[in-house]
């Protein structure tokens, strides 16, 4: 399973690859730093998660998360954020119709379940 972490800090992107690997070791970790890159990224490859964070610039989670979903469509997505609580960012996801929200303040409680629950959805969707 591949996952891509894409945050505009880079302080995030190694705590959650930490997190990450401590917790699933066998997942294949990739890491962005901005919304362009991750659309760089899958132009090459196809990562079955992307952990995106929705204030990035200058293409934000969202309009990546869009962009992804036209080429992608099978792609898991789940936002992160500091900006939104749980409430906001979850009315972004179901607006969307697509994967999850975390809060970056629960990342450690809450991300590797919300990835195994997608992609246990997916599959049996699919």
């Amino acid at each position: 399973m591949h996952v891509l972490i894409a945050d505009d800090h880079k302080g995030v992107r190694e705590n959650l690859r930490w997190l990450l690997k401590e917790q699933q070791p066998r997942w294949r970790l990739s890491e962005a730093a901005s919304g362009q890159e991750v659309l760089e990224f899958f132009r090459k490859t196809r990562p079955d998660v992307a952990v995106l964070d929705i204030v990035m610039a200058p293409i934000g989670g969202i309009a990546t998360a869009y962009r992804i979903l036209r080429t992608h469509p099978a792609t898991q997505i789940v936002f992160i954020s500091n900006v939104y609580d749980m409430r906001e960012g979850s009315a972004v996801t179901r607006s969307l119709g697509v994967g999850a929200f975390v809060p970056k303040t629960d990342l450690v409680r809450l991300l590797v379940p919300t990835i195994k629950r997608l992609l246990a959805a997916a599959s049996r969707r699919g």
